[in-house]
């Protein structure tokens, strides 16, 4: 065969997933990642992943540091014996071959920051484990994490884009050998023809565009938020999570803003475009000012600089 049989997308001979589209959708992922061809290895799930990485490496002992449901089911289905963790801090269990992370475990709903997945690759590396990295959701730090040495990150394609939208999965490995080892006796991927054709044309440009936006806005909505002292938790991915006291989600109503449900008392919101971003910030803006205004009322009747100082909040935001 050509060098696409190299790629390691194994197709189902049922589809007409011709090498061309292959060969396409493999260029799509290198462009947008900076990950070379040699070491990706694609499916149709990340659970098939998971069970490849098993089934290839054939660990003592395995870690799983969050609630990954598939990696605990891929285990018990090869025998495997491990632990699940709650932290990246916490000791590795004696004989630790494997270690699985989840970028989104309960711990880290906002996700875990690349400098932490580095200080975990480290840690692994001194224990002789490899690392495996889970960011198969809306992982977007403004710095992407890159695997070392004989670590994996397994990925979505396109990772920003809505639930439905036609995607696979893929392991990256930087190590040929662990790259190599993960190809053999693999079993065949179940894509369809269409999902295949759709993604061997997505365009990258749009797709880097869209990430850096909502990059761009995530700071943008960090910065607005903490100007009226709103608590925000640092985010990797496209969604904001804040708690305030003073915060009415009836009154928000009134201004035409609906907040979803607070978990654990603090709120996650999507982030948005520009404009209704801004909404949001001036909303809130108005809000908290109208309840600070109000107590000062109480306080000083004979006050009336309600509308000015709520004016001189919304010119201090940022644009």
């Amino acid at each position: 065969m050509e060098q696409e049989t190299a790629l390691s997308f194994i197709p189902s001979p049922k589809i007409d997933a011709t090498p061309m589209l292959i060969k396409a959708l493999f260029e799509k992922i290198c462009e947008y990642t900076g990950f070379s061809a040699d070491g990706i290895i694609c499916s149709s799930v990340t659970e098939e992943l998971i069970f490849r990485i098993i089934r290839a490496f054939k660990p003592r002992m395995t870690a799983v540091i969050g609630d990954r449901d598939d990696c605990v089911r891929a285990l018990s289905a090869n025998n495997c014996v491990f632990s699940v963790q709650n932290s990246p801090d916490e000791p590795l269990p004696e004989d630790t071959e494997l270690v699985f992370i989840d970028v989104f475990s309960d711990r880290y709903k906002m996700g875990i920051p690349p400098e932490q997945l580095y200080s975990l690759s480290d840690k692994c590396s001194r224990a002789g484990a490899r690392l495996v990295v889970i960011a198969d959701r809306r992982y977007l730090p403004d710095e992407p994490f890159i695997p070392t040495g004989s670590s994996i990150i397994i990925m979505s394609f396109p990772e920003s884009c809505p639930q439905t939208a036609p995607k696979v999965s893929f392991a990256f490995c930087p190590d040929a050998d662990t790259a190599a080892m993960l190809r053999q006796n693999a079993p065949e991927n179940i894509v369809d023809s269409s999902v295949l054709y759709a993604l061997a044309h997505t365009d990258i440009q749009t797709l880097s565009f869209n990430r850096q936006r909502i990059i761009r806005e995530r700071h943008y909505l960090t910065e607005c938020l903490n100007n009226i002292e709103i608590k925000v938790s640092p985010s990797q991915t496209d969604r904001l999570r804040f708690t305030s006291p003073h915060i009415s989600p009836a009154a928000l109503r009134k201004r035409g803003i609906i907040l979803p449900e607070p978990e654990d008392n603090a709120y996650i919101i999507q982030i948005k475009s520009h404009g209704s971003d801004h909404s949001l910030v001036a909303a809130l803006t108005m809000e908290l000012e109208s309840k600070i205004s109000g107590n000062f009322m109480e306080k000083d009747p004979g006050s009336d600089s309600s509308t000015d100082s709520t004016y001189n909040l919304m010119r201090s935001l940022p644009l």
